[in-house]
């Protein structure tokens, strides 16, 4: 799922374990065969499940088609658009992301899961770490891929992991967000991540 290989993955794959349920007549509703097909095309997995005609279940969602010319093949830069990302000290975010994002409005739902997390103020700097990391910084053009650094990622991850397990149910820290996914200040990716007094980032 990180990988963002399939936009109906995801949705497949939770469906699975969290049917959908019909509070009115107590119906449970799976997914289709077609929708793992749709999935199992993109990510290359392969699982058995009924077709539509066969049981009551859901179809998969339209794979977006994305065209890319050659500047464009492993990323861009676009102005941000993000509701949780306005106002911050940056203009600009590449696409893909880490997880091979780049469909902002699936981005934009993905971070609203975060909004009740947001509201705790637990880290002054939860809304910039949030959003370089589903949408690194542009710098300059120059540097299109620029995300939070590893000690950035453990300081947030300190202060607002308890508050992430209270309001979600006892969840631990999003898989996503585990520090070991970013680079290190003091390493030779420096160049490629920023702390919060980075005010460079903001061009």
């Amino acid at each position: 799922m990180d990988y963002g290989c399939s936009v109906n993955f995801r949705q497949f794959v939770c469906s699975l374990y969290l049917p959908r349920y019909d509070v009115q007549d107590g119906a449970v509703t799976g997914p289709c065969k077609e929708m793992c097909n749709h999935a199992k095309r993109k990510c290359n997995r392969l699982t058995s499940i009924r077709r539509n005609r066969d049981a009551n279940c859901f179809g998969p969602w339209r794979e977006p088609r994305v065209r890319r010319n050659q500047n464009q093949m492993h990323m861009y830069c676009s102005p941000i658009t993000l509701d949780q990302c306005q106002d911050l000290h940056y203009v600009l975010g590449s696409l893909p992301n880490r997880y091979l994002q780049r469909n902002i409005s699936e981005i934009q739902v993905e971070l609203n899961y975060y909004n009740p997390l947001i509201a705790t103020s637990c880290h002054a700097n939860l809304r910039l770490f949030l959003c370089g990391t589903f949408n690194p910084f542009c710098v300059h053009n120059e540097n299109p891929f620029t995300t939070p650094c590893r000690e950035f990622c453990e300081e947030v991850e300190g202060s607002c992991a308890d508050s992430f397990a209270l309001l979600y149910g006892g969840l631990p820290w999003p898989n996503k967000l585990q520090c070991h996914r970013f680079p290190a200040a003091e390493s030779g990716e420096s160049a490629h991540c920023f702390m919060p007094n980075d005010l460079t980032i903001s061009r």
